[in-house]
């Protein structure tokens, strides 16, 4: 009997602590989509806020770093809660019974726990070098658009400047034109007076009054 009543606490006590653990569980979940929620907020007002500004390489390092460190913070948060989740799971164990099965047990979560984090560790490395990438790639195409536009500047001004050769060119040569023709007619009128003059006796009778 001493044996069933003391299973029988055991038991109880097992059920209490799982009724503990799920209420926990309850209250961390709210507060996770509290903070979720919290976050979409606070993401969603940052957008309005830079929405129609002119957005720079220090803006969108600022918001890149801000998204990179709460996902980071996340990462770390659920690792946190997995590794106490699985301390209590080796809790529950240890309050069951066989302790060589546990210590195996415990081997083979801490073996699971370090290939865990060799993966998280390559995981962030990658980030981190897709993180570089793509500020280069960015730096990039902002190099590429300041030569662009410095080039279509160029070409701007060389056809301004050579538009205003052409304009000055015609008018060059309407100004030349004008002058030829004012001194083709004064050629002209030279050679006729002095024709007249010339024939001025055989003519007489014939020239009109001066």
């Amino acid at each position: 009997c001493g044996g069933g009543e003391q299973e029988k606490e055991q038991q109880d006590e097992i059920d209490a602590y799982n009724e503990m653990m799920r209420q926990r569980h309850l209250k961390e979940e709210e507060e996770r989509k509290r903070i979720d929620h919290e976050k979409k907020i606070r993401w969603q007002r940052v957008v309005e806020e830079t929405k129609n500004q002119t957005e720079d390489k220090e803006e969108l390092d600022a918001l890149r770093d801000m998204l990179w460190q709460e996902e980071f913070e996340a990462r770390k948060k659920k690792e946190e809660e997995e590794q106490r989740q699985k301390k209590e799971a080796d809790r529950k164990e240890i309050m069951k019974g066989n302790q060589a099965q546990i210590q195996a047990r415990k081997e083979m979560l801490q073996k699971m726990k370090e290939e865990e984090k060799a993966i998280v560790q390559e995981m962030m490395q990658k980030f981190a070098q897709d993180e570089e990438n793509e500020k280069e790639r960015i730096m990039q195409t902002m190099e590429e658009r300041r030569s662009f536009v410095e080039m279509a500047r160029r070409q701007r001004e060389e056809k301004a400047r050579l538009y205003l050769d052409e304009k000055k060119k015609l008018e060059e040569d309407r100004r030349n034109a004008s002058q030829e023709e004012e001194y083709r007619i004064k050629i002209i009128a030279e050679a006729k007076r002095r024709l007249l003059e010339s024939h001025a006796d055989s003519l007489e009778g014939f020239l009109p009054r001066m």
